[in-house]
């Protein structure tokens, strides 16, 4: 189901998947709560890895990767979505989105779109002043062994290809238990 289909004020709970350069950086509390923080959907991973989607070399953001689980209202999938830098997020003030991305730095239109979205601030329980509720994180996952899953499955841009190459790599009953859990899923 569309997340546009649902009333503005209709709770929803989404997957989100977060890059970082250096491992040690998952214990700061912004990586840790997804505080002041970019962050993308499942088709992000891949564009943001692979070399020639994002970047020229891929993995411009890092290879280290966390999946966090959030919860927002839908009518906050047409809020401005606002750039974070550094752990920061300023002009932001409650949680935004992209609409779905489709260049790629080659030129190449991808099929299926990927969303950025921004988690600004405390999401603990700011459902009310700022648009999200940080739910329970999984990880760090190393990227470079996604890619080279996703690479050797044939790098499809399918969504369940995606997902069963996150499976393999992610093998964790805890990420599939919330997997289970999530009701509304964005369009890749």
């Amino acid at each position: 189901i569309p997340v546009h289909d649902f009333p503005g004020d209709a709770l929803v709970t989404i997957r989100v998947f977060r890059f970082f350069e250096d491992q040690a950086d998952e214990k700061r509390i912004w990586e840790q709560k997804l505080e002041n923080v970019n962050s993308g959907s499942l088709t992000w991973l891949p564009v943001h890895l692979a070399p020639g989607m994002h970047s020229k070399a891929g993995a411009k953001y890092g290879t280290w990767f966390t999946v966090h689980y959030l919860q927002t209202k839908a009518k906050h999938f047409n809020s401005a979505y606002h750039m974070a830098n550094e752990g920061a997020c300023y002009p932001a003030k409650t949680f935004g989105s992209t609409e779905a991305q489709t260049n790629s730095v080659s030129g190449k239109t991808l099929q299926a779109g990927y969303f950025w979205f921004v988690s600004p601030s405390d999401g603990s329980d700011s459902l009310g002043d700022k648009g999200w509720r940080h739910i329970c994180r999984a990880g760090p996952f190393d990227g470079a062994a996604f890619l080279k899953c996703w690479n050797e499955r044939g790098a499809s841009m399918d969504i369940r290809e995606l997902q069963a190459a996150l499976g393999i790599v992610c093998k964790s009953k805890a990420f599939s238990d919330f997997d289970r859990l999530m009701p509304v899923q964005l369009p890749q």
